[in-house]
């Protein structure tokens, strides 16, 4: 239950960092163990997601695998 809500949290937190596409993060939790896999724009954005996350309760550690590279953007 603790990993379904944490990750809800991250999520939301993702949401309110406006992010050009959040939809290519994916965000897995395991016992307060933060992984987080996929794209995103930029080298700020990679690092605003850590540290934002960092401030969520029950997230122990964080590995970031996130990958800078071009967006294709949506309309």
């Amino acid at each position: 239950m603790e990993n379904a809500v944490t990750k809800r949290q991250v999520s939301q937190m993702l949401g309110t960092l406006g992010l050009a596409e959040p939809n290519y993060i994916h965000i897995e939790i395991n016992e307060g163990n933060l992984f987080l896999r996929g794209y995103v724009q930029s080298w700020m954005d990679r690092d605003n997601i850590e540290d934002s996350a960092r401030s969520i309760p029950g997230i122990a550690s964080i590995v970031n695998d996130l990958e800078v590279r071009a967006i294709p953007q949506t309309d």
